[in-house]
């Protein structure tokens, strides 16, 4: 685990429950963070019913978890990788401001690349500050962005089953509405038009501790 004052931050920003990707402003002649959208799979966590649909929203269901376990799975890319390289970390809130960051999945360049293996780690509300990501390939073409798990009020989680899905600038307008559950357990993200999904997108769980 490494220590950093994260990009200049307020560490407040970490814990606003959103969904989407923050870094510092870009300064001229830098590039502006990736953007992302969360996702929860409907029924995947304590809300009654046997997954279905996609959730934008979050949360759905009243977070319920101060210590949870979060395992990164995997990261699917398009046929033509819209994130390229990246490193995810997980972020923890320290008392003085500070946030320390340790380091979860490894994503090459290589579209047949789907990343390291699988990591699981623990996290407990309000500390668990959310996701780090990072291009690390060398057109470094995005800032660090910030993904904000936990609920604004307490950082309690909700359990479920996720994808955060990359949004390139040049992306359209997002609607989950066309999106439907795969049934697949690796690759849940399916388009409903039948199209293959453009952008990359990371998988993860949310369970108790």
């Amino acid at each position: 685990m490494k220590r950093r004052q994260f990009l200049g931050a307020p560490v407040a920003l970490l814990g606003l429950g959103l969904a989407g990707g923050y870094g510092r402003a870009a300064q001229a002649g830098e590039a502006a963070p990736a953007s992302f959208v969360l996702l929860r799979l409907g029924g995947s966590g304590a809300d009654a019913g046997a997954a279905s649909e996609w959730q934008d929203a979050w949360p759905h269901i009243v977070p319920d978890i101060r210590r949870g376990r979060i395992l990164v799975e995997t990261l699917v890319k398009a046929s033509s990788s819209s994130l390229g390289a990246v490193n995810v970390e997980s972020a923890f809130l320290s008392a003085d401001g500070g946030i320390n960051t340790a380091l979860v999945f490894v994503s090459t360049g290589d579209a047949r690349d789907s990343g390291s293996r699988a990591m699981m780690f623990y996290a407990e509300a309000p500390q668990f500050g959310g996701f780090v990501i990072t291009p690390t390939g060398l057109s470094r073409q995005s800032a660090p962005s910030v993904i904000s798990l936990g609920d604004s009020r307490n950082g309690k989680l909700s359990r479920g089953r996720y994808v955060l899905l990359h949004q390139p600038t040049n992306a359209r307008r997002f609607s989950v509405s066309e999106y439907a559950y795969s049934g697949s357990y690796t690759r849940p993200l399916r388009r409903r038009d039948g199209r293959p999904v453009s952008s990359d997108y990371l998988v993860f769980e949310v369970g108790s501790a």
